[in-house]
């Protein structure tokens, strides 16, 4: 059996399945800011114990019972433990530093074959001994942009592009799956923070 890291269809179905992740997080992030002023609009006007009118309560009980849908929504646990190092190697992307992060590394090769950094520079935040940062030098401003705050407009016409912004959005679900975070902190670097 091959190594699904050194196989390129591998890594594009695992792609689609970050894709669709990132949608899902994308639009339920709209969804729930809605939901969330219309729930509020509902505690103020029931403030002075009032009842709604009986047309209203029904479409205040469907607006909670989506508002608790949303809420309840989970994200996919990674099923595999893997070394960032074997995700770097499988693309000839150069690693440096400690410690080495455990990683999904079929996700982060999936990812990372569309950012196509540099160079990883791996080191313990300074100032949060706890956060590992993998550092990825290469990174135009536009992609890194895209990924710290995705917007729909911007995103889906992405979908069809498979470029550097794309993957690095995808970076960020990689991230987000482990607890981590993306952060700019140097001008055409990305820093993907990970919990040590």
């Amino acid at each position: 059996m091959s190594d699904p890291l050194h196989d390129p269809e591998m890594r594009r179905a695992t792609r689609g399945q970050l894709a669709r992740e990132l949608i899902l997080r994308t639009l339920l992030h709209d969804v729930r800011g809605a939901l969330t002023a219309a729930l509020g609009w509902v505690e103020l006007m029931g403030i002075d114990g009032s009842a709604p009118p009986k047309g209203l309560e029904r479409s205040l009980e469907g607006i909670r019972a989506a508002a608790a849908r949303y809420e309840s929504l989970g994200w996919p646990e990674e099923a595999r433990a893997d070394s960032f190092e074997r995700a770097a190697s499988a693309l000839g992307i150069e690693l440096v530093g400690r410690p080495r992060p455990v990683v999904d590394a079929l996700r982060l090769a999936s990812a990372l074959e569309l950012v196509r950094p540099t160079r990883i520079e791996l080191f313990v935040d300074p100032d949060a001994p706890r956060v590992l940062v993998a550092r990825l030098h290469g990174v135009e401003e536009a992609s890194a942009s895209l990924a710290l705050s995705p917007h729909p407009d911007d995103l889906f016409p992405r979908l069809h592009v498979q470029d550097q912004a794309l993957g690095c959005c995808l970076l960020r679900e990689v991230g987000r799956n482990h607890g981590g975070e993306l952060r700019r902190r140097e001008p055409g670097s990305l820093d993907l923070l990970l919990p040590s």
